[in-house]
């Protein structure tokens, strides 16, 4: 259930609060399943998800890039995320859910 809802735009702000929610539960049980075989993930905070804070996003690119080595998927520059500007958000909302689709792909977790 955790991907399906990263999947579209948030239109509310409980539409906001559950993908927040959903995606720093994917990020944490994608680590969760490779924690056996690397190190090399760190986990942030994501929930809730302030895309005007840079550190946050920053944070975020970092997690995707770490999971992107160890299971070999396509990296996505997260970090020129506008939440203001819909076309910004909306890519960024593609480019999050196609990581973590491929992720799910090669682990089961999703």
């Amino acid at each position: 259930m955790s991907l399906a809802q990263i999947e579209n735009e948030p239109q509310t702000r409980e539409d906001k609060a559950w993908f927040d929610f959903n995606h720093e539960d994917l990020h944490r049980r994608t680590n969760d399943y490779l924690a056996p075989i690397t190190t090399t993930l760190d986990s942030f905070v994501m929930d809730p998800f302030d895309p005007f804070n840079q550190t946050t996003v920053l944070q975020h690119q970092a997690m995707h890039a770490a999971l992107d080595a160890v299971l070999n998927t396509p990296s996505y520059d997260m970090t020129t995320l506008n939440w203001q500007d819909p076309d910004s958000r909306s890519n960024w909302i593609s480019n999050n859910y196609q990581s973590h689709q491929g992720y799910a792909q090669l682990t089961g977790v999703d």
